[in-house]
């Protein structure tokens, strides 16, 4: 199934780091296509995060191009922390294919003991991380970043209190905001997190 935004993102990576090779470019659209990723999208986040897997597709935020992090003298983002962000993103919906949007969203939405939640949750944060650490590896040996490009994921160490925080965070949410919408659903707690990061947060 074609992933909408996947040309033009893969073409922005082409313009942004032109030495990139074919073979590389043609093993992160597989790697992409495979997910079922339903679509790609850049754009200035309203949030710090780099990217935001929901159930249909992948935002990221139009600083994995130029993050602050960047060296001084050029402020491309290094190609191997670029792919990490998008490797990492794109793991997660590989785990929306293996476990469901209803599972993968049900920590938020559903009466779940939130230290129970928070745990699962950074569970998964976790397996993305090494699922892209051993991309970097692998693209490492194949000759497609130079060697001492590994990268290291953070979640390992995030403490879960910081993801009951956001449990609770969306939880309140989606009660204040119950009048409005249902969001105790797929496709209405996928919206909620988009218009997190796409727009002002709802208050």
């Amino acid at each position: 199934m074609p992933v909408t935004g996947l040309d033009s993102f893969l073409e922005r990576i082409e313009n942004t780091w032109p030495k990139l090779s074919i073979k590389c470019l043609d093993d992160l659209r597989r790697f992409i296509e495979n997910s079922n990723c339903g679509k790609i999208e850049v754009f200035k986040f309203k949030h710090p995060a780099l990217g935001c897997a929901l159930h249909d597709g992948v935002s990221f935020n139009e600083n994995i191009f130029d993050h602050p992090s960047s060296s001084a003298l050029s402020k491309r983002v290094p190609f191997a922390f670029f792919l990490f962000v998008v490797f990492h993103e794109i793991i997660h919906q590989y785990q929306f294919k293996k476990y469901s949007a209803e599972k993968m969203y049900s920590y938020y939405i559903d009466d779940i003991d939130v230290s129970t939640a928070a745990r699962e949750i950074k569970r998964l944060e976790m397996v993305a991380d090494r699922g892209a650490e051993r991309k970097i590896k692998e693209y490492i040996q194949r000759g497609w970043l130079p060697p001492g490009s590994d990268q290291k994921g953070h979640y390992r160490n995030a403490p879960e209190k910081a993801f009951e925080g956001l449990i609770h965070q969306i939880k309140n949410l989606i009660k204040s905001e119950s009048h409005l919408r249902d969001y105790k659903n797929v496709v209405g707690i996928s919206e909620l997190f988009y218009d997190m990061i796409r727009a002002n947060p709802i208050k």
